[in-house]
């Protein structure tokens, strides 16, 4: 009971807060009209606020009530009928689930192309355990590849030159500057 009794409670103070931001955004475009002159009335600053407090009042007992009403209504929806799951459950189905079944799609996916890499993987292995081991040469797309290991040679340091380019290598390297744009100016 205390759980239902905290929902409409909840709910009342949002309905309540719903028509006070109502109230007080026509209010304010109400007074705006009439300090630029849209709209004429003869009224003191005591009959305004007079009138003002007394929407107020009446607004704030409204949204209470629409509060309480939407917050019974919901409360037998989601807890007592369960026709409706509630926010959670709306975020859960609604929300991610489809991401959940399309990640169970591409993990089966996976798990498929895993199983025939690895019977590949396992072919190539008894293919190479049956061969004598022998160093020869890898022929790839008509290139030979040597089975010795050739190091790169080694690069010098980067040196700045004295016109400002850089020198690798014993070859220098010089900027060349833009050629500068011709402007015509019309006749």
């Amino acid at each position: 009971m205390a759980h239902k009794s905290l929902y409409i409670f909840l709910s009342a103070l949002l309905g309540a807060l719903l028509f006070l931001i109502l109230h007080r955004v026509i209010v304010f475009i109400f007074l705006y009209l009439v300090a630029i002159g849209t709209i004429n009335i003869n009224l003191n600053y005591r009959e305004f606020l007079a009138v003002e407090y007394f929407t107020l009042i009446l607004v704030l007992m409204m949204g209470v009530w629409y509060g309480i009403w939407l917050g019974v209504s919901w409360f037998n929806r989601v807890y007592e009928e369960k026709t409706h799951g509630g926010f959670f459950n709306h975020l859960s189905t609604k929300v991610f689930s489809d991401n959940n079944e399309k990640l169970k799609e591409m993990l089966a996916i996976a798990k498929e192309r895993l199983a025939q890499d690895a019977e590949q993987v396992g072919e190539i292995a008894d293919a190479i355990s049956e061969e004598p081991q022998q160093s020869r040469p890898v022929i790839i797309e008509e290139t030979i590849i040597s089975p010795t290991i050739i190091e790169p040679p080694a690069l010098e340091p980067q040196k700045k030159s004295a016109r400002g380019g850089l020198s690798l290598g014993g070859k220098k390297v010089v900027r060349k500057k833009a050629p500068k744009k011709k402007t015509v100016v019309g006749v």
